[in-house]
């Protein structure tokens, strides 16, 4: 069995160190013997299919709006929910958490959420 780790944004949303919790699930699995592959998505990249595990982190307003777009460009949002279907999990802390969620604050203004 490989564990597929999917690293959202993590040049946006890593802004406290939220990528590592990706290597603490990748080490995690390797103490249980199951192979971990860890896939980094960059704010220009398609969201992959395939991914168990799918992680946002924390960040300022400004990449939290980035974020949000890049989740809501193309069928990304659509993956996820196909992803949540199959039984995938989604990770999200600080803005991630957010991001997730029907609506936030970022920089004044309520904004529209996933809905996740």
């Amino acid at each position: 069995m490989t564990l597929s780790i999917i690293r959202l944004y993590h040049d946006l949303l890593g802004t406290y160190g939220d990528q590592g919790n990706a290597e603490v699930l990748a080490f995690r699995a390797k103490f249980h013997g199951i192979t971990a592959n860890i896939v980094d998505v960059t704010y220009n990249d398609d969201l992959p299919t395939n991914g168990d595990i799918y992680l946002l982190g924390g960040a300022e307003d400004a990449a939290q709006l980035l974020s949000l777009e890049a989740l809501q460009r193309g069928d990304n949002l659509n993956i996820l929910h196909m992803a949540i279907e199959r039984g995938a999990v989604i990770l999200a802390v600080c803005a991630g958490f957010q991001i997730i969620g029907n609506k936030f604050f970022a920089s004044g203004q309520e904004v529209d959420g996933l809905g996740l």
